[in-house]
């Protein structure tokens, strides 16, 4: 679990964020406003996790209790989790590395799809989108789909989507939800 400061430093920084953008430019914005959706308690997120056969990452579980259940974040913002589409969540995550636009389907039987053990986190437009994965050796990690480019790959390979400033940047680095999150804040900040 994520320290009690992180949040802190979470809020303080979506704060710093929502002061620095009044007339709501950076991608997304419009939409959310830089504003979260309440906290749920724990009844709520047990709820959810009931519901998609699986339980949260401790880091989004947090996240959920201490900050809020949707809203401000990267892309078009940060799904609500109390409004989960999809229904494989408790499968196995179909990957162990990046998957790029040459490599073979997923192939486990005609039943495997790339959403597989993972949650919907942001849309990015342009079908691009993340996800949390749930199941698995990668469990906590959030990794991209690019539904036009055929790509599934750990959020490092696209870290360049979260600055205006270098679009370029990649990172061998592993995200969790918090780091992620964070990486969208501080570059939107920069």
């Amino acid at each position: 679990m994520a320290p009690p400061d992180r949040f802190a430093v979470l809020a303080s920084k979506l704060d710093a964020l929502r002061e620095a953008d009044p007339g709501f430019e950076l991608f997304g914005s419009e939409r959310h406003r830089y504003a979260l959706n309440a906290p749920l308690i724990a009844t709520e997120i047990a709820s959810v996790e009931r519901r998609i056969g699986v339980a949260l990452p401790t880091e989004l579980r947090s996240f959920l209790a201490e900050l809020g259940s949707g809203g401000a974040g990267p892309g078009l913002g940060l799904e609500p989790v109390t409004q989960v589409r999809g229904h494989a969540h408790a499968r196995p995550f179909p990957f162990e590395r990046a998957h790029l636009p040459d490599d073979a389907e997923p192939d486990d039987g005609d039943e495997t799809s790339w959403e597989d053990g993972s949650l919907f986190l942001a849309d990015y437009g342009c079908a691009i989108e993340a996800r949390l994965v749930l199941v698995g050796p990668l469990r906590g990690h959030v990794w991209m789909i690019d539904g036009s480019a055929g790509a599934f790959v750990p959020f490092g390979v696209m870290a360049g989507i979260h600055s205006s400033v270098d679009g370029n940047e990649t990172t061998d680095a592993s995200f969790d939800f918090l780091d992620w999150y964070e990486h969208w804040l501080d570059r939107a900040l920069s």
